[in-house]
């Protein structure tokens, strides 16, 4: 599953925001710990390292069964080849303890679906 970049650093796409957990619809302080985490993960040189890391620091791979709420993937999204690249299973980046920015991904970049503030899309 590859995205076609040569760079080991992950890369964020906010393209295919879910109308249900969309950014226009969370808190303004919600904001900073996002951008926070945006730019501390991108500076991370290596997806081995990053993939390393603990789930509270980095990524964590979550089965769609595990889900309590489903995130609604657009269907410009679903109806793609991207659906190909990215499999079945999502990745969930935590920004604190309860709020999540949720998507799919390739190789080295992130297709941010939801940012769930209330952690209501699964448990754990």
């Amino acid at each position: 599953m590859s995205n076609g970049s040569k760079s080991e650093r992950l890369i964020f796409n906010f393209s295919f925001l879910s109308s249900k957990y969309d950014i226009s619809l969370i808190e303004k302080n919600t904001y900073k710990k996002l951008l926070d985490k945006i730019v501390q993960l991108s500076q991370i040189e290596s997806m081995t390292v990053l993939l390393s890391m603990p789930k509270a620091s980095g990524l964590e791979k979550i089965a769609k069964s595990s889900f309590k709420k489903d995130v609604g993937l657009p269907t410009n999204f679903t109806n793609s080849q991207r659906m190909d690249m990215v499999g079945d299973d999502y990745w969930v980046i935590r920004l604190s303890q309860q709020i999540r920015m949720i998507g799919k991904m390739t190789d080295t970049l992130f297709y941010v679906v939801a940012i769930d503030e209330q952690h209501e899309v699964y448990p754990g």
